[in-house]
């Protein structure tokens, strides 16, 4: 439905600080040609947590899938792709650093969740950035954490 929406890759990424482990992996490209594949233990987890009871039936297989610290899920594209459609990727970087257009809205408030979701599983590390008021109201609207 939105096949040239701008987007970002993270093949072969990874990163590691005391606060975050970032692991990914990126199975197919847009255009479904197979890319990476899972380690086992990734696998386990999608199976787990891609299925009843944390993911609905119209939820499973939607990309991005999201594991943060076995505790939160965050399931398929976090605002409507239209938001981007039509857009370079410089209009987006600029409106990002403006933050005066809906669809800078609906990334920092992304960005904004999945911090808060890491401040929530550290004890609140670090505090410079966890005790800030925009991230504390994120850590109280979470989504339930899985058990």
């Amino acid at each position: 439905m939105y096949p040239n929406t701008p987007t970002f890759t993270f093949l072969h990424a990874h990163y590691q600080s005391p606060y975050v482990d970032f692991q990914t992996v990126e199975v197919q490209t847009r255009d479904h040609a197979p890319l990476q594949q899972m380690s086992a233990q990734q696998q386990a987890l999608m199976q787990q947590f891609d299925a009843p009871p944390y993911a609905p039936a119209e939820a499973q297989g939607a990309i991005p899938f999201l594991l943060v610290g076995h505790r939160y899920l965050f399931l398929g594209g976090p605002y409507p792709p239209e938001l981007l459609d039509g857009k370079s990727w410089q209009s987006i970087a600029s409106s990002l650093t403006k933050g005066s257009r809906p669809a800078a809205w609906a990334v920092i408030a992304n960005a904004n969740e999945l911090t808060a979701s890491i401040c929530a599983l550290d004890g609140g590390k670090p505090a410079n950035v966890c005790s800030t008021p925009v991230i504390r109201n994120a850590i109280k609207g979470l989504p339930v954490s899985v058990p």
